[in-house]
């Protein structure tokens, strides 16, 4: 037996219910075959255009930074800050980052996650400080 879900089954339910609809808007759109899009397609698309802030909602909520650390035991940890903590996650992962290095870790990286949801080389998440002792 097939089970079968509902659109809010399939998305995470901390979205709010705009944002669940113009994500399952663009799956819609981006799966439309030519010959069978019509006024619905349209209409969908002309809907998300009109709502960018919907979908820079939804990246900064997903944007996330990771922190990979050695302390000086030898014992490897990580720790990740994203738009569902309080306040913005970069400055706060660049403040935990140099709070480590005080403390003395022995090696640490601080990355951004890959996020679909922004445009530009962003979108692949990156390397952005390594620390290492000598």
């Amino acid at each position: 037996m097939i089970e079968r879900k509902t659109v809010s089954q399939c998305i995470s339910s901390d979205f709010s219910i705009d944002e669940k609809l113009y994500l399952e808007a663009k799956k819609y759109c981006r799966k439309c075959k030519p010959e069978m899009r019509g006024d619905l397609f349209y209409a969908l698309l002309d809907w998300c255009y009109q709502h960018q802030e919907i979908l820079e909602s939804i990246a900064r909520r997903e944007d996330t930074y990771d922190i990979l650390y050695i302390n000086k035991d030898g014992f490897s940890h990580k720790e990740s800050f994203s738009g569902h903590s309080e306040g913005n996650p970069h400055r706060l992962a660049r403040q935990r980052f140099s709070e480590l290095i005080a403390e003395g870790v022995q090696v640490a990286e601080l990355r951004h996650r890959p996020n679909p949801y922004i445009s530009g080389p962003e979108r692949d998440g990156s390397l952005i400080l390594s620390y290492g002792k000598e």
